[in-house]
């Protein structure tokens, strides 16, 4: 069993944690989430939609810390011309910003359901490993998009940025999500330096054509 992860996003974790259905199992703990982001206007990439169909040709792409599944099965369902996505995240332990214990058995759950999800899909591969594993066995300059929405501590962020801006193409999308927390708008500003024109959608996501 891996140790709980803190994943550091600037809040005080002193506080009491915030999640209502803190009190649930597993099960009933991942259906609330489910409930929540299964609806249209809540997932994540959807702002992203028309700017990856913009692109031409067999398109190939990531998406890092996958969770529910509902942005690679969305991609995978409106973008005709997805050849491939790669859905990349190892459910980790951890307590949220807001407190929230996304525990062992919590994520277990949600990776069964997630893989339950995406297997009605021949175009997606679901990857069971951190994105810095997965990171060396992508080529650079391979992918045509990739959706960055897994560990947002800065850190991490920081990592995530400087692992995969090599592996797209130049005119490809480099996205993620949650540039409303300081650790992901700080490592972006931390990385590109102002060179880039960081574009921002809807639901806190954001992208860049490189």
């Amino acid at each position: 069993m891996n140790d709980t992860l803190i994943i550091n996003t600037g809040a005080d974790k002193s506080s009491n944690c915030r999640d209502p259905y803190d009190h649930l199992g597993p099960v009933e703990w991942v259906q609330k989430q489910l409930d929540w982001c299964e609806q249209s206007q809540n997932i994540s990439g959807r702002g992203l939609l028309e700017v990856i169909k913009s692109l031409e040709g067999k398109l190939v792409g990531v998406e890092i810390g996958v969770c529910n599944g509902v942005t690679s099965e969305l991609f995978a369902k409106e973008i005709d011309n997805i050849e491939k996505i790669y859905a990349v995240d190892n459910y980790p332990s951890f307590v949220d910003w807001d407190g929230t214990r996304v525990t062992e058995e919590r994520q277990a759950e949600t990776m069964r359901r997630c893989k339950e999800r995406l297997s009605k899909y021949p175009n997606i591969e679901f990857v069971y490993k951190s994105s810095e594993e997965f990171a060396p066995t992508i080529q650079d300059n391979s992918l045509d998009f990739i959706f960055i929405d897994g560990d947002h501590s800065y850190n991490a962020t920081l990592k995530d940025l400087i692992n995969y801006w090599p592996k797209v193409k130049t005119g490809s999308v480099f996205a993620g999500h949650d540039i409303n927390l300081s650790t992901v708008s700080d490592a972006l500003k931390e990385f590109f330096k102002g060179e880039k024109n960081i574009r921002m959608v809807e639901n806190n996501a954001w992208y860049i054509i490189k």
